[in-house]
């Protein structure tokens, strides 16, 4: 068998180690995802917001932006002034926002308003509280833009000089 670089060990061997690390890293995704996911398919919205059973505290009002981001909740609210972010659970139907919010949101713009949000999960430092949002308020919503002018600044060829 071939020795790996600097190692001196077959490659066998880092395979098996790459499985593990990959194994750990699996773990982890899961221990952090799974909360998620979890919570998002116990939820049933068409129960409501306010009214739903599962909720675990009584609503409160938040100050904040509305937002999409990439990953699972895609809708998040960042509640002014804190480093926290409240995820709003995807119930697959847009149910878990107000009517006059969901044709707002969206890629490339920010929502802000004051939201009442009612919490599936009770706030813990370090963590994501999940919510739905029962009603928004006074929203304005601001277009994001790239950084200006980076297109004209970016000078791209195929031959270099």
């Amino acid at each position: 068998m071939r020795a790996a670089l600097g190692t001196g060990k077959p490659l066998s061997f880092v395979r098996g180690g790459m499985r593990t690390v990959l194994l750990v890293v699996a773990a982890i995704a899961n221990f952090a995802f799974g909360e998620v996911l979890a919570v998002s398919e116990k939820v049933d919205m068409a129960l409501g917001c306010k009214t739903n059973p599962l909720l675990v505290d009584s609503c409160f009002s938040v100050q904040g932006k509305l937002s999409t981001y990439n990953g699972n909740p895609s809708l998040r609210i960042w509640p002014k002034g804190t480093h926290r972010l409240l995820g709003v659970i995807d119930d697959g139907e847009s149910k878990s926002i107000p009517p006059n919010t969901r044709s707002l949101v969206g890629f490339g713009r920010d929502v802000w308003g004051n939201f009442v949000v009612c919490p599936f999960s009770k706030a813990r430092e370090g963590h994501m509280q999940f919510v739905c949002v029962e009603a928004a308020s006074n929203v304005r919503v601001y277009e994001n833009r790239p950084y200006p002018s980076l297109q004209g600044t970016l000078r791209l060829s195929a031959a270099r000089p």
